[in-house]
């Protein structure tokens, strides 16, 4: 039976949002895997990860999703309850928050498969994964294959969705050394606002 849920929270930096983000986002709603997306930018992460700014991202993820919440109106939209919070950025807290925001709604978290070696490091992992289902997106390197014993009870494999082979990372160093971004990478809309606003050109990301 394919894993389901009601709403599925969709967590990242987004930093900045690229065209693997929207990809998963879309094909989890074609494949039947949940009912709505919401899009979670990360506030303050736990890890200390060097970010642009919370508003930043946050208007870059409303460009990069805008052509796709126009498609799937009412199931795609995006979730500031990190951004909103000053405490650092928890999956639980905001999966508790979600729950509690809508009773009786079933919760799944999404998560790329290279973040799954890390997951048993996350703070209130266990309890994370007794509150929502954790869906699993392929990323290269990362097969089901290698990690399967990595998977637990109530975490779910994504077969249905593409393999996810772009990175924020990638984007973000190819801005900085001033190459040009390919249109399969990244919205050009969202890549005109990092100009713009010059979110790259002065930061270190040699440790991310």
């Amino acid at each position: 039976m394919k894993p389901h849920v009601d709403i599925l929270l969709f967590g990242g930096a987004f930093d900045p949002p690229h065209l693997g983000h929207t990809t998963v986002a879309r094909e989890v709603l074609q494949a039947g895997y949940a009912d709505s997306v919401e899009l979670v930018p990360v506030g303050q992460h736990p890890f200390d990860k060097s970010m642009a700014a919370a508003e930043h991202r946050l208007h870059m993820t409303e460009l990069a999703f805008s052509l796709l919440m126009q498609e799937y109106p009412e199931k795609i939209n995006i979730n500031t309850f990190e951004l909103d919070s000053s405490d650092v950025s928890y999956s639980y807290n905001t999966a508790l928050a979600s729950a509690e925001k809508n009773p009786g709604k079933s919760i799944g978290f999404l998560i790329g498969s290279d973040n799954l070696l890390l997951f048993n490091k996350w703070k209130l992992g266990e309890e994370l994964l007794e509150l929502a289902s954790i869906f699993v997106y392929p990323r290269p390197g990362f097969s089901k294959e290698m990690l399967s014993e990595y998977l637990q009870p109530n975490m779910f494999w994504l077969d249905q969705v593409s393999l996810v082979a772009c990175s924020s990372t990638q984007i973000r160093e190819l801005i900085r050394t001033k190459q040009p971004v390919p249109s399969q990478l990244l919205e050009p809309s969202v890549l005109e606002y990092i100009q713009e606003h010059l979110l790259v050109q002065y930061r270190n990301d040699s440790t991310i």
